[in-house]
Order: C-alpha cells, then structure tokens, then sequence
C-alpha cells in the first residue's frame, strides 16, 4: 500500500508516509487534509479534516502621542522583548513622527524627532530624519502603518533585528526644540512565521507628562492573533518617586477604551482598592514588575482582552498634573 497526503485536493510534495507531522504549524498550513491510499485493487481518498492554524496573539504595537521639548523634556518609551523558550531576535519597527502628524490636522508638531535606542545607558542605534530608508518603508507597509509624508520628511524611524532583553527609545526635539510627537513601537514578525518560541513583546511602556482636558496622558497598543489574552495595564505616578522621578503624578486614575470607544471597558483609581488587588500583586511580581505599596494611589488594571486596539488614558485626580508612567504587560 502506498500512501498520498492531500491538503485541499492537492498533494503534498514529499508527504508519502503512514502519518503527516506538520512539525511547525504557519497559520498558511491550515486547509483540508485528507489522504490516498492505493494498492493493487485501486485507491481510495479519506474524508477530509479541517484544520485551523490561529496565530499566537501577542502585544504588537504602543503609540504614545505626546509634547516633547521644553517643560515635558524627553520623551521615554520601554519595550521588553522576550517569552517563555523564545529563541532568536525580534525585528521591530521604531517610530518618532513629528511632521507628518500636520496631515492628521495635529498643529505643533515637533518639527524635527530625534529617535534613539538604548540598551541600559548605552545607545545601540539612533536616527535623525529617516531618508527613505526602503527597510523602513517596508516594514511600514506590512505592520499596516500609516506612510511618512515623503523619504525628505524629517521624522524618524529605524527597522530593527533586536535580541532579547530590555531597551529604552528615546525621542528629543533637534537642539532646543519642542513639539508634539508620536512614538511607535511595532511588532514587525509576519504573523505567518510567528511561533510560540518566537521572541515577542512582553511589555511596552511610556513614562510622559500627563495634564488636563486634550494633554492627558494616551497611550494607544494592539493585540494580534485570533484568541483573548491577558494583560496588566499599570498608570503609575507616586511610585515613580522611588526612581528619582521629580514631579510624579499624585493621584493617577486608569481608563482602559477600545478603539473609537467612548465608554471605558474598565475603571481604576487606586489600585489596592480593586476588586482583586491580591491577584493583580501576584500577576505583576509574575510578570516582573516593580512592586507598589498597598497604600499607593497607583492604578492598575488587570484583565482578558479581545483582539483589536485599546487605548489607555491617564488623568489626574481632581485634575492634578504631573509624570506618569503607563505600562502594558503581556501576562503567560
């Protein structure tokens, strides 16, 4: 007896054996497996199975639009690339828009993003104006984000192969200059090569200003794939003042919407008042995250979420104004 693998009616080059061992699943091997056997007497094809491949849902993007220059200083994202028995390094897409936000109808814009990766206190890479770069460009294109106004703008923008580990990008106005800008962090591995022992994002974060009315703090990030996940989303102010932080946002309250939403899924204002406060202490010492006193007015959410774009917003209580860290962990 001989034996043909057939996926979707056609045979599978090579797949001649009693049994089919897809060892590494892609989400473009799904389809109708059946088999054929033959032998002298004739042959006969199975009733096929139908198999899904869902690709592994994972943080893959923050976007944090915010003043940079003058009083707000430096703009710092974080991002922590790891996951259990994840091997090899990620290639991210990094992004400091400052003119092309005039498209949107931003007025303001910080004319000229300086764009800086970091590994500890050491810079590892960095971009002023982005020149067209065609690596840039392409991954622009298959993480589905927005295109810069022109290769001569003078935002920046860098196409990475990053090991794994923790990194800060850094964005400053060109000499004194101040401005709004947008920073972006992609996940740039196609969806059709990610496997579980991919490297991946697992955890994103903005320390910026947060103020009053338009000026809150709001952090915009995305979850790919096709399955909830869990997260831990921390607005983070009087915390900060045991790193040093001058100015730290007194009383921060956390509002979680989904994109285009105006009602919040979710709600925190003081996270040791939370309906699961023990739970949310042991997810964030699970995941690494600091550690907050049980009388800190620091907000948390702890919660499963759909695929799609959230954003987080961070105000002040009784409209207080200060520095703000926003943090989104991927929890296993």
């Amino acid at each position: 007896m001989t034996y043909q693998w057939l996926r979707d009616g056609e045979p599978i080059a090579g797949a001649t054996n009693s049994s089919l061992v897809v060892s590494t699943a892609r989400v473009s091997d799904g389809g109708r497996y059946s088999v054929k056997l033959t032998n002298f007497a004739g042959s006969v094809t199975s009733n096929a199975a139908a198999i899904t491949v869902n690709p592994v849902s994972r943080i893959s993007n923050l976007s944090i639009r915010t003043q940079v220059g003058g009083r707000a200083g430096t703009l710092t994202v974080g991002l922590t690339i790891g996951g259990a028995n994840a091997t090899g390094a990620k290639p991210v897409l990094l992004r400091a828009i400052g003119p092309t936000l005039a498209a949107f109808g931003v007025t303001g814009a910080l004319a000229d993003p300086q764009l800086a990766l970091m590994s500890g206190q050491a810079i590892i890479a960095e971009n002023d104006d982005w020149a067209g770069d065609p690596q840039v460009a392409a991954m622009n294109t298959s993480v589905g984000a927005f295109n810069l106004a022109s290769a001569t703008s003078k935002d920046s923008a860098m196409a990475r192969a990053t090991a794994m580990g923790g990194y800060t990008v850094r964005i400053d106005g060109s000499g004194s200059s101040s401005g709004i800008a947008l920073a972006e962090v992609y996940d740039a591995s196609p969806s059709d090569t990610f496997f579980i022992t991919t490297p991946r994002l697992t955890n994103v974060s903005a320390l910026a200003p947060v103020g009053t009315g338009g000026d809150v703090l709001i952090a915009g990030f995305s979850i790919t794939g096709t399955t909830p996940k869990t997260v831990l989303v921390r607005g983070i102010g009087p915390t900060l003042a045991a790193f040093g932080v001058v100015g730290a946002l007194v009383d921060p309250k956390l509002e979680l919407y989904p994109s285009g939403g105006t009602t919040p899924i979710a709600v925190n204002d003081n996270w040791a008042t939370a309906a699961n406060p023990a739970q949310v202490a042991t997810t964030a010492a699970g995941v690494g995250a600091f550690a907050l006193a049980t009388d800190s007015k620091d907000a948390v959410l702890l919660l499963t979420l759909e695929p799609g774009t959230y954003t987080a917003q961070i105000s002040g209580a009784g409209n207080t104004t200060g520095t703000a860290l926003v943090e989104v962990y991927e929890v296993p």
